[in-house]
């Protein structure tokens, strides 16, 4: 069996090339085929909208992701890859009608570099990831404007994403270079409100574990033993400065829940998103006695207060100890500013 016409080239029968299922309600499904169709149900496969043709988007190319909004029952998106056609344009797509029209969201990604996949942040519905031909593509303003992700990224083609929602990293899955880890969304989910800022912005936190590790025994596999790459230990501060004075200095510090300042880091006053770690020591002693293991963990508020010059985050206990052990630690927030300028105080509780 052939086909003829404008399904001809295609496959005898039609394949679904992607799938999603709606995280909002039951029942909603999106698919997207290999010759171009995206159909969507919204009552588990009874009746579908079938979509054929998209303004701007060649008929009959394959269409290699859909995904349905955590945040929104009737949008969707969808991406599309031509290069089979010998065209390697980007296409990415939005619909917020079930499908019934849509708009497309390529912006100024790279006029060569057809898309393979698209995730949306599971809290910030403007911040979406895309992975093409040759790298990841970010946007914070829901698809207007594209920013390659490339520091220790490399140009490759990007196949899956996924983003694990416990601790906020974005995974890359590549054709040929292995999985990429992103730790901490944290800055980019927050850029927006970052940019909109005078002169600078402190971006909130997230707990972390301190631990200690165990180096007196190994895996037994001798030589033939993988250990992949972690991130420094530590708490990863990101900061954003956006128009200091010139002759600006700029400083970190970490502060317990009595106000003392237990560490000072130094900073950046130059205009630029920076993400120095805190190793979780203080002044000396470095660390106080550990006597009462953590029963719980502390999520820590969602508050926000906003100086001039000063910018301060409260934390809800995080755990701290030694090997083998998780225990708690004091309240510490951090804040950052000009060394000769004045701070502002700011509770929040826990």
């Amino acid at each position: 069996m052939m086909h003829s016409g404008l399904h001809e080239g295609t496959a005898a029968f039609g394949n679904i090339s992607a799938v999603s299922e709606s995280p909002r309600r039951a029942g909603i499904l999106a698919v997207g085929t290999d010759d171009g169709v995206i159909a969507v149900t919204r009552n588990e496969g009874q009746s579908w909208n079938r979509i054929t043709s998209f303004a701007g988007v060649p008929d009959t190319t394959y269409v290699s992701g859909v995904q349905l909004s955590k945040h929104a029952d009737g949008t969707v998106y969808a991406t599309f890859d031509g290069h089979r056609s010998n065209d390697m344009k980007p296409y990415v797509y939005k619909s917020t009608d079930f499908g019934a029209t849509w708009t497309s969201i390529t912006g100024n990604l790279p006029s060569l570099g057809p898309v393979q996949v698209i995730r949306e942040h599971h809290r910030e519905p403007n911040l979406l990831f895309v992975g093409t031909e040759f790298g990841v593509f970010f946007t914070i303003d829901g698809g207007t404007t594209w920013t390659a992700l490339k520091t220790g990224m490399p140009g490759v083609p990007v196949w899956d994403l996924a983003i694990q929602e416990r601790w906020n990293d974005l995974v890359v899955g590549t054709h040929g270079r292995g999985v990429f880890i992103l730790d901490d969304l944290s800055a980019l989910e927050h850029l927006a409100a970052a940019k909109r800022e005078r002169v600078a912005y402190l971006f909130p936190a997230r707990n972390e574990i301190a631990f200690q590790l165990d180096g007196s025994r190994n895996s037994g596999m001798g030589s033939t033993g993988f250990t992949g790459q972690n991130p420094e230990h530590g708490v990863r501060l990101a900061y954003l400065v956006n128009n200091a004075p010139a002759d600006a200095k700029a400083k970190l510090e970490i502060i317990d829940g009595a106000g003392r300042v237990v560490r000072e880091l130094p900073a950046n006053a130059k205009a630029g998103l920076y993400r120095p770690v805190w190793d979780m020591r203080v002044g000396a002693p470095l660390t106080g006695a550990v006597t009462a293991a953590c029963a719980s963990r502390c999520t820590w508020p969602g508050r926000r207060r906003r100086w001039l010059w000063w910018v301060r985050w409260r934390r809800c206990p995080q755990l701290f100890g030694g090997a083998g052990q998780l225990h708690r630690a004091p309240h510490h927030h951090a804040r950052i500013g000009r060394s000769d300028g004045p701070h502002a105080q700011v509770h929040a509780a826990c």
